[in-house]
Parts: C-alpha cells; sequence; structure tokens
C-alpha cells in the first residue's frame, strides 16, 4: 500500500521543537536522497546533518547529527553543502571563511573523509551540473559571483586545483559584498541566486540573474527575490533552492536573524513565469504554506514493484524513481503485459517501448561520462500534453521531449535498491504553480481557463495583462453586459498594464473572453482600501501617532528638520492610489547625488538602523534634491535606477507632490508637473513619509491624501 503522509500547514518559526541546534541554523542546505531531505548548516564543530521525509520535522542523522571526525575537520566549517555524483557523495564548506575543503562519502548519513587541501576559491563555494554533466564550482566574489568549470577527470580524487574555464557575472552582485551563490536550471533556463550585503543588515536579501546559457553576455540581472525587514521576520539570505515532493514545485531555503544574534532556517515557495522570472509567494514566519506532496508514494521492498493505482491521467504526471543496478527496468504506461520502460547504461539512458513482447527503442540520450551501475541513481520524468523532462541525479537531460504517453502503472523490474522510493504527482512543467495563491492575487484555475479565477476573499481586484507587442487587444463582457473592446498601447512589450478593475466576491470569477491578441498572460491583482486622509505639521503635531519616526529629528519654527546622518517619517499603513505633498527647505550645500532629503512613497522593506545600506535601503519610489540637482529614484537598494535628474534651479521653501494613480507616478515641484512614470504594474501599494540622507532640511505641511490599503 502506498504511503499516506499528513499533510498540514507550515510555519517557519523552527525552534529546538524542530532542529536541536543551540547555535541555530544559519547557512542552510538541502538535499533529497531517496525520498528523504538532508538538510546542513554552518555549525561550531565538525559536519552536522538533519533528516525530513516531510519537511516539518528534522532529526539528527546516526543520533547525533554529526558526519565527520573532528580530526579530518581543519577548522570552524561555514556554508557546507553536499552534492551527488555517480556514486560519491561530495561536500564542500569554507573553514571559517578562508577557502574551501573537499569530503567525500559513499553514504549520504556519512562518514565524510577529507580529501583535499585548502583549495581556497574565497567563501560560500557551491557545485552545479549542467545538461551535458559539466561540473561547475560557484562561488562568491568582490566583484560578482565566479563560475569555473571543474576538470573531471582528475587523477587525484578530490584535487580541485585543476579548474578549466572561469566566468565572472559582474550583474549578480549585491552592496559591496556577496555571499551563498546558488545554480539551478528549470527548463532550459539557468538562475543563480546570491545575497549580499552583510549578514547583520535587517535587510540582508536575495537577488538573482538567469538566462538561457552560462556565457556572461547572457546571465543577466532580474530582481531582488527575497527580503524582509519587519522586526519579527528580517535578514532572510544565504539560500539555495530545491524540488519540493510533489516533484514539480520549487522552494527556497534560507536563514533569517534573530535579535539574539542566531540565525535560522526557512523554506518559502517559488513560483515562475515563463519569462526566465521567479519570485517567493509571500515570505513570512508564521502560516507560510501547505508543502505539497505527491498523490502516490511507497518505499519497495522487492527487486520488483507495481503501483497499486495509475497516473490518474494521461495528460500530466511526474514520476520520481530510485534504483541502481546494470539489469534495472523503470517502467510507465503499464496496461496488461505492455509499457513503456527507462534502462540506463553505463554511456546511455534509453526509453523502450514493450509491445506484445517485442522491445522497440524510441529514445536514447548519449552520456558523455561512463556511470556507475552499482550505485544509487534517481530518475524524475514530467510529462505534458506529448513533452516530456528527464531529469537523471537531478540533472535535467530533457526539457522537451515529443513522445505521447497513456494512463497506466509504474514501477520497476531488477531494482537492487533496498527500500527504493517512488513516487508520482499530477504536477508537471510548472503547473503545481497554478494552485498556488499568493497572497495579493486571484489564483487561474487552470492554463487552459486563463479568464477563469479563484478569488479567495472580497475586495477590489485589477486586471493586469502581460503583452507580446507594443499592442494587445482585450475583448471582454463588462460587468453592466455590454461588450467592451481595449486596446493598449505600451512603451515596450513583455510589461504589465492594468486594464481596469472588478468589485469580486469571494468565490469563482470568470472574465468572459471573446478574443485576445498578443496577450501573453491575464491576472487579478488585489486591492482592498479605505480612505483617511492625513495632515502633519510642526504646529499640530497630534497625527504624529500615525507614523513611524526612524531615527531623530528636530523641531523648528520652519518645520521638521532632519540634519546629517539619515532619518526618516513614515506612515505606518500602506496606500495605494495617493497624492502626498510637503513644503521643504535645503540648509547647507549637500552637492553629492547620494545626499538628498525629500519625499519617499510607495515605499517597501525600508532598511532603518542599517549601518551596511546606503541612501537607497528600500524599495520604492524617492523624490528628493540637493542643492545641485532634483532626482527622481526607483530606489531597490543596490540595483537603484535613477529616472530623472535635473538642475536645481528652485531657491527658499519648495513644495514637492507625487500623485499616484493606478501605475502612473506625476513629479509636481511648486504645481509643475516636471515628470511622469509608469510603473507597469511593478509598484503596487507602500507606505509614504520624508527623509534625508546625510543633507539638512526642514520638512512642513506633509500632507497625504488617497485610498489606504
Amino acid at each position: 500500500m502506498p504511503l499516506k503522509v499528513k499533510v498540514k500547514p507550515y510555519n517557519n518559526s523552527f525552534t529546538k521543537e524542530f532542529i536541536d541546534s543551540e547555535c541555530g541554523s544559519a547557512d542552510p542546505f538541502l538535499i533529497k536522497v531517496n525520498g528523504f531531505y538532508y538538510l546542513t548548516f554552518t555549525a561550531p564543530s565538525g559536519l552536522m546533518l538533519y533528516k525530513s521525509f516531510d519537511l516539518l520535522h528534522f532529526e539528527k542523522v546516526n543520533g547525533t547529527g554529526k558526519i565527520s571526525e573532528n580530526a579530518d575537520f581543519p577548522a570552524h566549517g561555514y556554508a557546507p553543502e553536499i552534492n551527488y555524483i555517480n556514486g560519491k557523495f561530495y561536500l564542500v564548506c569554507s573553514p571559517s571563511g578562508n577557502g574551501h575543503y573537499l569530503f567525500t562519502s559513499d553514504n549520504i548519513e556519512g562518514p565524510f573523509k577529507l580529501v583535499s587541501e585548502n583549495f581556497h576559491e574565497m567563501i560560500d563555494g557551491s557545485i552545479f551540473v549542467d545538461s551535458d554533466e559539466k561540473v561547475y564550482f560557484t562561488r562568491a566574489s568582490e566583484t560578482g559571483i565566479t563560475i569555473k568549470e571543474v576538470d573531471r577527470n582528475l587523477k587525484k580524487e578530490g584535487d580541485f586545483a585543476y579548474f578549466l574555464n572561469e566566468l565572472t557575472y559582474k550583474e549578480a552582485k549585491v552592496g559591496r559584498w556577496n555571499e551563498g551563490p546558488h545554480l539551478f536550471k528549470r527548463y532550459g533556463t539557468y538562475y543563480l541566486t546570491f545575497t549580499g550585503t552583510h549578514f547583520l543588515s535587517n535587510a540582508y536579501r536575495v537577488e538573482y540573474c538567469s538566462g538561457k546559457s552560462l556565457k556572461e553576455e547572457d546571465l543577466h540581472y532580474k530582481d531582488i527575490i527575497l527580503l524582509e525587514t519587519s522586526k519579527d521576520f528580517y535578514g532572510l539570505g544565504h539560500s539555495m533552492n530545491i524540488l519540493g515532493p510533489d516533484l514539480d514545485s520549487y522552494y527556497i531555503c534560507y536563514h533569517n536573524m534573530t535579535p539574539s544574534g542566531v540565525r535560522n532556517f526557512n523554506i518559502s515557495r517559488l513560483l515562475f513565469n515563463n519569462y526566465g522570472e521567479m519570485w517567493v509567494n509571500g515570505p513570512k514566519l508564521n502560516n507560510n504554506l501547505v508543502i505539497s506532496r505527491p498523490y502516490y508514494e511507497d518505499f519497495g521492498t522487492s527487486k520488483d514493484y507495481i503501483s497499486s493505482k495509475t497516473t490518474k491521467n494521461n495528460k500530466e504526471f511526474s514520476i520520481e524513481y530510485n534504483f541502481k543496478g546494470k539489469e534495472a527496468k523503470l517502467f510507465l504506461e503499464k496496461v496488461n503485459g505492455n509499457y513503456k520502460y527507462f534502462k540506463l547504461s553505463e554511456n546511455k539512458l534509453s526509453l523502450f517501448d514493450h509491445k506484445d513482447g517485442k522491445n522497440t527503442l524510441i529514445f536514447e540520450r548519449l552520456l558523455n561520462y561512463k556511470y556507475r551501475l552499482d550505485v544509487l541513481h534517481n530518475l524524475r520524468i514530467q510529462y505534458s500534453k506529448g513533452k516530456m523532462a528527464i531529469y537523471l541525479d537531478n540533472v535535467e537531460l530533457e526539457y522537451d521531449l515529443k513522445i505521447n504517453l497513456n494512463k497506466g502503472y509504474f514501477g520497476y523490474f531488477n531494482n537492487e535498491l533496498v527500500k527504493a522510493y517512488i513516487a508520482c504527482s499530477n504536477y508537471a512543467f510548472g503547473s503545481s504553480d497554478l494552485e498556488v495563491a499568493n497572497y495579493k492575487k486571484a489564483v487561474p484555475c487552470a492554463k487552459k481557463h486563463v479568464n477563469k479565477f479563484i478569488v479567495e476573499e472580497d475586495g477590489i481586484y485589477d486586471l493586469v495583462i502581460e503583452n507580446a507587442a507594443k499592442s494587445a487587444y482585450f475583448t471582454f463582457i463588462d460587468e453592466d453586459g455590454t461588450i467592451k473592446k481595449e486596446v493598449i498601447t505600451l512603451k515596450n512589450k513583455n510589461k504589465l498594464t492594468t486594464v481596469k478593475s472588478f468589485n469580486l466576491k469571494k468565490g469563482l470569477f470568470e472574465l468572459v473572453t471573446l478574443k485576445t491578441k498578443n496577450v501573453k498572460s491575464i491576472s487579478l491583482l488585489k486591492r482592498d482600501f479605505n480612505g483617511k486622509d492625513l495632515k502633519l505639521n510642526v504646529k499640530d503635531l497630534s497625527s504624529l501617532s500615525e507614523f513611524d519616526v526612524l531615527h531623530r529629528y528636530n523641531l523648528a519654527n520652519i518645520g521638521i528638520h532632519f540634519e546629517n546622518d539619515r532619518n526618516a517619517i513614515l506612515t505606518k499603513e500602506e496606500y495605494f492610489n495617493y497624492e502626498v505633498s510637503t513644503d521643504v527647505k535645503l540648509f547647507g550645500k549637500a552637492i553629492e547625488d547620494i545626499d538628498f532629503v525629500g519625499l519617499i512613497a510607495s515605499i517597501k522593506h525600508y532598511g532603518k538602523d542599517n549601518q551596511f545600506e546606503g541612501p537607497y535601503s528600500m524599495i520604492g519610489i524617492q523624490f528628493v534634491l540637493n542643492s545641485e540637482h532634483v532626482f527622481i529614484n526607483l530606489a531597490k537598494y543596490y540595483q537603484t535606477i535613477t529616472l530623472a535628474k535635473f538642475k536645481n534651479k528652485y531657491e527658499g521653501i519648495v513644495n514637492l507632490k507625487i500623485k499616484k494613480e493606478s501605475d502612473l507616478f506625476k513629479f509636481f515641484i511648486n504645481d509643475e508637473l516636471i515628470y511622469s512614470y509608469d510603473a507597469l504594474g511593478h509598484i503596487r501599494e507602500g507606505k509614504i513619509g520624508i527623509y534625508n540622507n546625510h543633507a539638512s532640511g526642514a520638512f512642513n505641511n506633509l500632507e497625504i491624501k488617497g485610498e489606504k490599503l
């Protein structure tokens, strides 16, 4: 009988109840082996390993968690990572952040033996195996993330002194310091995550690049993917990414910082689109997610195994096999005596059709290296509507193989692996993402019904589309029953545009689509507001309770005076559409581009009390000035973009004003429109306030009118 695993909500509040580690679990890394997830992390001495089947409860392997002898371990091991290649588990770690050592073991639970001297390469080494079976070593660099091809033909086991090609991704950089690179591949796209700036920063965060090849010119910076600066959950970083139990979803594994300085292990769900972009689905401390599992999973106890259930349909599924032995056959689509089966040889992976007692070869993938057949191997296939992806030992060999499969039983023959894990899921090619609701999105019901959405709570939803060209034609039945045609013109293709809004109730919402042209995606983004206007001036500070005061200010006749350092007054609540204005008076002669005073709006993740971040330590809009220039910045920490820069021709008291209407920002000085910016759906709601960075200024008559989230 297949296993019955209890699925329940998951919290990131890992305590000794889950991981009995006095020092926390910084720099976490997961590897899945024969159905179990193994967790390792930075430990005060030796190498530690924990084991889990459900990603909820972990226990120390071997009763102690230790997988190496202290005599074999040269120093405090930072950021250990484990990879499996053709019968060997390779563990790399950085002793006190000073170079790297390599350990190997035939068993994931150890013991791991030291097999190399220090081969240096700075810190946070990570191993990646590409589709052509080339092995790469990535590590943090002062100029970006560096990746080196490893010579797999080394005579001395574990001697990493010889690398082949070297690449440095200069776009893979966060501030002045980088850590924790992790490279993985999903359906032909490479994703490289990395962390910065400093682990003591509350805005320690994960950013990423992606592209279709590993060439320097092809892997480009995308965005911040993991960031949280709340008082309960902050300092998120040093991540890695791993396939979930349902064989289709991906999770990001990372640590957070606690006020006592302990760093703890966390998991959040990753989501993807088809354009090399990914995001984290609402990282938070509690009530985080429910980890999806296969509908069928079991551990076989003999060399032959046939599932008690068939694949649920012939349109979409994923199957995982674990096996060893040169005679092992991994079958699927079994009905009566007919089936298809995979067979691994030393230099090829083959797929046969066994029909009426005859075997016909239907696919063969030649392998570039000799594979041992007396050791553990893992095969995972994903199938959807005539297309198959194939993964051998978690290496993506194929992701667009054309083949037709039918409903049937699955299993294996002649498998020499004891208690081999086998599983089947109803998801493939990212379809599980469609069933995961972002906490601010309505969820499409299925790929073929892009006009149907599950609305989880009442509220106002914006209809947002993504175009494949500069214009899109979108026809739908409006709320009053009339047929309406929308023609949207964009500055650039592949951008998001808000078409209109709906007031929806909880339940199923169907947008009756009659015709679309050049539309890549359709989504509903929730916004639910109640209005409240705020006024703050030096004569009446009664509304100051509506704001968070970050750092210090002085009161003067002319206004609220900020002097030197970095200071802010921000609303406690977030706003969507709004108008904000303030009078500001400059003091002194600040002329550097990074020294300014002014308005900040639509702010997320403000990095207060943060000596490691610069003046752009937030996500949102900055409308600021100094004695030389006026700046309009799209603040994204280190990757901030200056949208506009003007000569400061204004004297005395200057009035700054921002109007936000959906995606459109308008900027005014003394009621004169000086700039407009279409955020195209990438900046939604956020906090509003006044700000300075190492420039002196006084603010008065701060007024906010808008829709409060």
